[in-house]
């Protein structure tokens, strides 16, 4: 930025930057879109007048993280990446389940399509390739950790053929320009009111806090409750495996249903909507849990009581 006669004077290289600042916040660039805008920001890291400054350095490195995620789902997802709203995989780069591929410690996201973001698919997926997060010491189980699969259980409800996730944490503003983007700073569309005008058009006046609000506590609630049966379960199994009276077949009967226990009870307490994303899937994995947790307290002899 220069000072000419008193008057501030934007200069060609800083342009650029702002530019491309602003070129990177879409949601529909491709891969080729990204290299384009590397090519162009590259420029100012040689530059005289922007080289030192951090902000240039900042895009460049977005860009060439947004390229890296584009790659894996391009890997893991192929033609199928199309089929998936680009607002909804520009936020798929963080808030999905994953795992580290055994061989080289790929980042990897254990499905080929929509249809196989479910938890049930999931599991399978790995079951298929004996993949384990890590073995509990005290069990023996070997445990799946889910991560935060906000994008498949959005995708696996009614919401998401209408909506994308811009829609619903995105307001939209309007530049000095006149030009209308999605702000991207992401809030609750509990806390917006331009973000909650857009539930209207389906729920009329139903006052979306306190339904949402309290569909959260119905989940999070289920979650306490199934979450320390799932504490007991373990704690069971762990006896059983120091006593040294079941066989290690006998065991492992066990530990296979413990898994999956683990499995679909974290798949509704790690996802961040507490519910409201779907809550559906997040209830029907809570109470899979639990018959899982009823089996596994049945096969290890100790009594388990299911609630309603």
């Amino acid at each position: 930025m220069l000072v000419l006669g008193g008057c501030a004077v934007m200069t060609a290289q800083q342009r650029l930057v702002n530019e491309e600042k602003k070129e990177i916040s879409a949601m529909t660039l491709t891969i080729d879109n990204y290299k384009s805008s590397l090519k162009k920001i590259s420029k100012t890291l040689e530059n005289d007048e922007t080289k030192d400054k951090s902000e240039p350095w900042w895009i460049a490195g977005k860009i060439q993280y947004s390229i890296y995620d584009k790659m894996m789902n391009n890997k893991a997802l192929g033609e199928n990446a199309g089929k998936i709203d680009a607002a909804v995989l520009s936020c798929g780069q963080c808030h999905i389940e994953y795992y580290f591929t055994p061989a080289d410690s790929e980042t990897m996201m254990p499905y080929h399509s929509v249809e196989e973001m479910t938890p049930e698919a999931i599991l399978a997926y790995y079951d298929a390739i004996d993949f384990a997060d890590w073995t509990q010491e005290s069990t023996g189980t070997r445990m799946l950790k889910t991560q935060h699969p906000e994008m498949e259980t959005f995708l696996q409800g009614k919401h998401a053929a209408l909506l994308n996730c811009a829609d619903c944490h995105m307001p939209m503003e309007m530049a000095e320009d006149g030009t209308v983007y999605h702000s991207h700073l992401l809030v609750s569309p509990l806390e917006d009111k331009t973000l909650l005008a857009t539930c209207v058009q389906c729920h009329g006046d139903t006052d979306m806090v306190a339904m949402v609000r309290n569909l959260q506590a119905r989940v999070t609630a289920r979650e306490t409750e199934v979450g320390n049966r799932l504490s007991d379960m373990k704690n069971a199994l762990a006896e059983a495996v120091a006593a040294g009276v079941k066989s290690e077949d006998e065991l492992n009967a066990i530990r296979r249903i413990h898994r999956e226990a683990q499995w679909f009870f974290d798949y509704c307490y790690v996802e961040n909507s507490e519910g409201a994303h779907n809550s559906e899937l997040s209830l029907h994995c809570l109470e899979v849990s639990e018959q899982k947790i009823a089996e596994a307290m049945a096969e290890a002899g100790a009594d388990v009581i299911l609630g309603s």
